[in-house]
């Protein structure tokens, strides 16, 4: 099978994550790579799908981390998924190519939530509701199964205006604290994923993270769908943290003033 990717989603200790084309092998030349990265689009362009074409969020495991101990977590824990038998959760493919771990999703939009803001700005109070309604429906299914999200962000969800198509991601994380340490540093990291983390996800209180992580990360998504930028921002991870932590955000009407 292989890949062209689209459109970067972020990057954390362990991968890095794509939006991409998938094909299957059988239709690639044999000079074309296993999977190979177009110039990256902040604009992904319409696009109409061939019949051997999907779009798919794939997840590559950086090659430091790939041993048979990688490899066995991650089988252990999409076999957990399965088992859970959630509705509307869409299960990863696990996928070893030429030395490669690639986690990949088929979704039904190209388009991110996060891509959505950036053009748009904001969602429509509307548009929010029906997006808060729709993604606490996806959290139903799976707090009642007991699996805990732990990454509601914009980067894991599509959204379609259009036709009102949400599709929730779901990730394995694979994150301990002196990880999350290294992270923090990453600029990436801390303008795609950190704004979004729970307090007790920061790694400086003692809490088990467990559906109420959940909400508050939606809460914070639906502050930016209003508001057009996360509830904390700083360049400065510990800032943020502290934010996350002790300070409340600014209301909602102070950046939509007139609704």
């Amino acid at each position: 099978m292989d890949f062209v990717f689209k459109e970067k989603l972020g990057s954390n200790f362990y991968a890095d994550c794509y939006i991409a084309t998938s094909r299957k092998s059988a239709t690639t030349s044999a000079q074309q790579k296993p999977y190979q990265q177009a110039s990256p689009q902040r604009n992904p362009s319409p696009r109409t799908k061939k019949q051997d074409e999907s779009i798919c969020r794939v997840k590559v495991i950086k090659p430091q981390f790939i041993d048979s101990a990688m490899k066995n977590y991650l089988v252990q824990q999409l076999s957990y998924m399965k088992q859970l038998n959630i509705d509307d959760i869409h299960i990863p493919e696990l996928i070893e190519t030429d030395g490669s771990l690639i986690l990949k999703s088929i979704i039904t939009e190209q388009q991110t939530l996060s891509y959505y803001i950036e053009t748009h700005n904001t969602l429509t109070i509307k548009q929010t509701l029906e997006l808060g309604i729709d993604l606490c429906q996806c959290l139903e299914a799976r707090h009642t199964k007991n699996w805990v999200h732990k990454s509601i962000k914009p980067n894991n969800i599509t959204y379609s205006a259009t036709t009102r198509t949400v599709l929730l991601l779901d990730d394995l994380g694979i994150i301990t604290p002196n990880q999350f340490s290294r992270l923090i540093s990453d600029p990436a990291y801390c303008r795609d994923s950190l704004p979004y983390y729970s307090p007790e996800q920061c790694g400086r209180i003692r809490r088990d993270v467990d559906y109420r992580s959940d909400l508050y990360s939606l809460g914070c998504v639906l502050y930016r769908c209003l508001t057009g930028q996360p509830v904390f921002v700083s360049e400065n991870a510990q800032r943020i943290i502290h934010s996350h932590l002790a300070e409340m955000p600014d209301s909602v009407r102070q950046h939509r003033p007139n609704s």
